[in-house]
């Protein structure tokens, strides 16, 4: 039971730091909600209580997935994994029609990069790609980066 709580504490604490790292706009935004949440996940720890904390933290990784990707109005980034599969999708907006290399990286839950995955979009700036790719359980981030344009979602791996 230690020893779980010890994973535990220290899985509430990769995702804290993971909120710092990749969600601060979409963090502050929804700060209340996710305040009770760690306070909840906070208490559950402390009283050794492993099964709350357990499904806090499963509901602070549903949160994150929610409330922090980041949108913007020329461009978009939609990312899931299903049976061991990574679909990648979205669309940028271009002043130029031709298609053109984009990198998306995933990040872990600990704020490590563990994939870079070169697309190529179509000339009006469209990409879907499904890969196969093998992640452990945990929330990830895929970020996009295009110019000076910054898009990014968050998706769990059960």
């Amino acid at each position: 039971d230690y020893v779980q709580n010890v994973d535990l504490a220290r899985q509430f604490e990769d995702l804290q730091n993971f909120i710092e790292l990749f969600g601060s706009a979409g963090y502050n935004s929804n700060k209340a909600k996710f305040d009770g949440v760690i306070s909840d996940i906070k208490n559950s720890l402390h009283d050794r209580d492993t099964s709350s904390a357990k499904s806090k933290i499963s509901e602070l990784q549903s949160m994150i997935e929610r409330y922090l990707p980041s949108r913007s109005k020329v461009g978009i980034l939609d990312a899931y994994v299903d049976d061991d599969k990574l679909y990648l999708s979205g669309s940028i907006y271009k002043t130029v029609a031709f298609p053109e290399d984009i990198y998306v990286d995933i990040f872990d839950q600990s704020g490590e990069r563990i994939d870079e995955i070169p697309l190529k979009d179509n000339a009006s700036g469209h990409f879907n790609q499904v890969l196969s790719k093998s992640y452990a359980p945990g929330v990830y981030v895929a970020k996009l980066e295009y110019h000076d344009l910054y898009v990014s979602d968050f998706f769990r791996v059960q």
